[in-house]
């Protein structure tokens, strides 16, 4: 390493003694790349779920710890004055027994009927130990003594085509597509509490067979979302026979689309809500959405916030302006909270008009440190323009995609412990009734129930749409 050392400074002097010009050229392109790496590396070191857009499992160990609430000073549990919750008796138990006292506790007399009264009722709730049921259907079969032709009864409207009724299927399908188990764990759960006996790719038929039976509820999920006048929508990857594709949701405050795309691009996008929606969209700014008009778009906040603290991180005059942008939007946010529930938005742009002009002027100041990421960052939200703030002149608009992020978080949280769909078959069973089950849980009904509605109405050979209106 001595020598190699020596030659390579050797070789340096000779390049100063031979062509200084050029010497002097290569001094300073080091010193500019060991600048840029230098930042390239304190810009990675730092990013974190809170400069970036990286979910908080994804943080590395040195990332900083994320805000702590103020501790309120209260004692944990039940607070003082807080009214209590007591499981209420029901009128109409299954069954009662009463356990009367055979003597006086003081004097031992025996006690007759003239001594006794109700002192306590005491209800325990317990689950049955159920087993399925097996019902057997017999087609008997008629010979004519007359013609010789044999007739053979048919099943009744509603039996089940298929091994296992309505019930059984229902609880299949809310195991593997709400609880997020396995196929081998819901076959293990049904074996062990109830006796049924199904193996993996009985399940699998199982699960087709549900999505069948909500293809109509889907079909009116689709044409609502696609006239909604705010709609949130959000992407995250997914895998398809192991290859790279896109997990798309819609969502509306009582409706959730779930859409499998393998592109994350425009198309997608339009496949999901229309080429032209008409109402608003809410998402962040990843190009798939550049299509729409910046006039029927509200770009998240949320992530405007995170991007702008990446910036406040950076050296010199971007961290000063990054920071007054931080600022800014705390500003945004404090006047949001105090007007989201009034009547008009008014109040709200006349209290953001001051605001949202100096945020402006910010981001065009940090774009003339350019060329620079940071600076492409502000023409990005300088093009938005008013995509930035449509929330501050329409009802219903919030600032931030929370709505659509909360609504895929089951499915990233099923993607941690799948491995995606098989299939493109199993693709389409996915999304639909994923956008069923989870339609249904934002609209606080139950699933079981729901579910087993649509499979009895399948059986009857008449769908249902589970979202109608009464």
């Amino acid at each position: 390493m001595a020598n190699s050392a020596s030659v390579e400074l050797a070789d340096a002097r000779i390049l100063i003694r031979d062509d200084p010009e050029g010497a002097a050229r290569l001094l300073v392109s080091l010193v500019a790349a060991v600048a840029e790496l230098t930042e390239r590396v304190a810009r990675l070191e730092g990013r974190s779920s809170q400069n970036t857009h990286l979910p908080p499992s994804m943080d590395p160990p040195g990332a900083p710890p994320r805000p702590v609430r103020p501790v309120s000073g209260r004692r944990r549990g039940g607070q003082p004055g807080h009214p209590g919750h007591t499981r209420e008796l029901v009128a109409d138990p299954d069954s009662v027994v009463v356990h009367r006292p055979a003597r006086c506790r003081g004097c031992r007399r025996r006690l007759v009927a003239a001594d006794l009264s109700l002192g306590e009722r005491r209800q325990v709730w317990e689950i049955p130990a159920a087993r399925a049921v097996v019902v057997e259907h017999q087609l008997v079969d008629g010979h004519c003594q007359r013609c010789g032709v044999t007739t053979r009864a048919t099943l009744p409207v509603g039996t089940p085509q298929g091994a296992f009724g309505a019930n059984l299927e229902a609880a299949v399908t809310r195991l593997v597509a709400v609880d997020r188990l396995s196929h081998r764990a819901v076959c293990r759960i049904l074996r062990d509490l109830h006796g049924v006996r199904l193996s993996a790719g009985t399940i699998t038929r199982i699960l087709t067979r549900a999505a069948d039976a909500l293809t109509e509820t889907v079909t009116a999920i689709d044409s609502e979302i696609r006239r909604s006048p705010v709609l949130h929508v959000d992407e995250t990857g997914w895998r398809v026979a192991g290859k790279r594709h896109w997990l798309w949701c819609a969502s509306t405050r009582s409706l959730i689309r779930i859409q499998v795309s393998a592109s994350r691009g425009q198309e997608a996008c339009k496949h999901l809500i229309g080429p032209s929606p008409p109402g608003i969209i809410v998402s962040d700014r990843w190009a798939g959405y550049n299509h729409l008009p910046n006039s029927r778009r509200q770009a998240c906040l949320s992530h405007v916030v995170r991007d702008c603290r990446a910036v406040s991180q950076c050296p010199g005059e971007r961290a000063v302006i990054g920071t007054r942008l931080l600022a800014h939007l705390a500003v945004v946010f404090e006047h949001w909270h105090t007007h989201q529930h009034d009547a008009t938005r008014d109040a709200l742009a006349a209290a953001l008009a001051p605001t949202i002009n100096a945020f402006t002027n910010d981001l065009k100041a940090l774009q003339a440190t350019g060329p620079n990421p940071q600076a492409s960052f502000a023409t990005n939200l300088l093009n938005l323009g008013s995509a930035l703030w449509t929330f501050t002149t329409t009802l219903h608009v919030d600032p931030t995609n929370n709505h659509a992020e909360r609504s895929l978080r089951p499915l990233v949280i099923h993607r941690k412990t799948s491995y995606g769909n098989q299939t493109d078959h199993g693709r389409h069973v996915y999304e639909t009734i994923q956008t069923v089950v989870q339609t249904l849980a934002l609209r606080r009904e139950n699933i079981n129930d729901r579910l087993r509605d649509a499979v009895t109405a399948a059986n009857h050979n008449t769908p249902l749409n589970l979202i109608a209106t009464p």
